[in-house]
């Protein structure tokens, strides 16, 4: 009886130590992720994960793509979650 106890503690251990150090951490994240692609708006500069900095000039929420100004008269087509970091936002017309 002690030794089917203790293998159940070990196991419950097991089980916790896994959700603090894998589950919780990628949940914590997602939401992390989420709020930052809902309140990405036009005019925010950007960062993406490849590295490239630019300014938002469209959002197609359905498709998930933005048009990003990396440079004067020059966008590209990225993937809204493609977005790192977004640095600051601008009034934009």
């Amino acid at each position: 009886m002690d030794q089917t106890m203790g293998l159940v503690i070990y196991i419950a251990f097991f089980i916790g130590l896994i959700y603090l150090m894998i589950i919780r951490p990628q949940k914590k994240e997602k939401v992390r992720k989420e709020a930052l692609m809902s309140s990405l708006k036009k005019g925010a500069q950007v960062i993406t994960y490849s590295g490239i900095h630019g300014v938002v000039t469209q959002i197609d929420s359905d498709k998930g793509i933005i048009l990003l100004n990396v440079a004067k008269g020059v966008d590209i087509t990225m993937e809204k979650a493609a977005v790192a970091k977004v640095m600051e936002t601008k009034e934009v017309e």
